[in-house]
C-alpha cells in the first residue's frame, strides 16, 4: 500500500511539474516578440540638396550648434498636440551632419583652416496642420566678433514628404543668402 500511494504520489508530481512547465512556456511564449508577425517598417532616408553654390573671396569653416532633440537622424515636427518625431522617414545622417554637408556643399570658399563661421540653430522643425505646413528656422550667426540672428519662416501647402523636404530646403536656401549678404563672404 504504501508504495502504492509513493506512484501515486509521483504521478500527481510529474503531471503538476508538466502543467508547470507548460504553463511557463505559454507565458513565456506571449511575451516574446513574435517575429514571424512583425512587418518590417521600411524608413525613408533623406538628405537636403543645396539649390544653389555661392562664389565667395574669404575660406570659412562652418560649426553647426543644435540642441539634442534636433541633433537626430529622427525628423521632428510640431502639431496642435507638441513635438514629434516622423516614424518612417529619417535623416540619412544626424541633422548636424546633413546641414555640415549642405554648407560645404553651398560655398565654394570652404576650408577646413578658414575663418570659423560658427551657426547656432535653435528651432528647425515643421508645424503641421493638415495639409498646410509652417516651416521655422531660428537661431544665430557668428563670425569673428560679428554676430546675426535669424528667424524664417515659410508657409506652404504639402502634399507628400518629397515636398516637406523641398521646404527644408527652401528655408535653407534663405540662410545660405542670409549668410552671404551679412559676412559679404
Amino acid at each position: 500500500m504504501l508504495q502504492s500511494k509513493k506512484a501515486i504520489w509521483r504521478s500527481k508530481v510529474k503531471r503538476l511539474k508538466i502543467f508547470c512547465i507548460i504553463g511557463v512556456l505559454i507565458i513565456l511564449w506571449g511575451c516574446a516578440p513574435n517575429f514571424f508577425l512583425m512587418k518590417s517598417e521600411k524608413i525613408n532616408l533623406h538628405k537636403l540638396e543645396p539649390q544653389n553654390t555661392v562664389e565667395c573671396k574669404k575660406p570659412v569653416s562652418f560649426k553647426i550648434v543644435l540642441p539634442e532633440y534636433l541633433d537626430t537622424q529622427r525628423i521632428l515636427y510640431k502639431d496642435e498636440e507638441g513635438f514629434h518625431y516622423f516614424s518612417k522617414n529619417a535623416w540619412i545622417c544626424p541633422l548636424s551632419c546633413i546641414l555640415e554637408t549642405y554648407f560645404i556643399s553651398s560655398f565654394t570658399c570652404f576650408s577646413p583652416e578658414g575663418e570659423l563661421l560658427e551657426i547656432v540653430i535653435t528651432d528647425f522643425y515643421p508645424f503641421m496642420k493638415k495639409n498646410n505646413v509652417k516651416m521655422t528656422l531660428k537661431g544665430k550667426i557668428i563670425l569673428g566678433n560679428q554676430t546675426k540672428e535669424f528667424i524664417f519662416t515659410k508657409v506652404s501647402k504639402v502634399n507628400n514628404f518629397r515636398e516637406l523636404i523641398s521646404l527644408y530646403e527652401n528655408i535653407m536656401s534663405q540662410l545660405i543668402r542670409e549668410i552671404s549678404d551679412f559676412f559679404k563672404l
